[in-house]
């Protein structure tokens, strides 16, 4: 698989995986195709301004570091996560009102399916955001991430649930070079 390149200065923090992140990754490492991966599709009837639209997920993303943590496993001594200074998520945006009736659900069902794959996730920041159009005022939205992503490892004050602390490694040039 081809990483996505991480550029030095974009990099926040590194920080170990969680156990469970790391058998996780173990599983998606022996079974490529089969990734974790989580779809969340809510459904929005009324106007959508869709600048808009991305500038908000824009600000959920500056706003979570978890939205924008990269993992890295390779030319490291352990798996990794990657905390970017700066991502925005992966859009996507079809409008699917011209279509017939008909024809909007197997697309949407064909979009979404398109959407999950793993080995695309893993390979930069695993948390994409897909909106459709599919008729009159009717949209979808498609939020989906891999599970390791999901799993919050960073107590950053902001978050009030139960959260697992893992150690920050430290952005020495040595482990700055491996995961970028």
């Amino acid at each position: 698989m081809i990483m996505q390149k991480i550029e030095k200065r974009n990099v926040q923090g590194i920080h170990s995986l969680t156990p469970l992140q790391e058998g996780l990754l173990y599983h998606y490492l022996k079974n490529p195709g089969e990734g974790y991966v989580e779809q969340l599709t809510l459904y929005v009837e009324g106007p959508v301004e869709i600048e808009t639209f991305w500038e908000a997920w824009d600000g959920v993303a500056r706003a979570n570091e978890a939205l924008r943590t990269v993992f890295r496993w390779e030319e490291v001594d352990h798996p990794v996560q990657v905390v970017l200074k700066d991502h925005c998520p992966s859009r996507k945006f079809e409008d699917l009102s011209s279509l017939r009736e008909d024809d909007v659900l197997p697309r949407l069902q064909q979009a979404k399916g398109e959407l999950r794959d793993p080995a695309a996730l893993m390979a930069g920041v695993p948390f994409k955001v897909a909106l459709f159009k599919t008729g009159e005022g009717a949209f979808e939205i498609v939020i989906q991430s891999t599970v390791p992503a999901n799993i919050w490892t960073q107590d950053t004050g902001r978050r009030r649930k139960q959260t697992i602390k893992t150690p920050l490694i430290l952005k020495s040039n040595e482990m700055l070079n491996r995961v970028c």
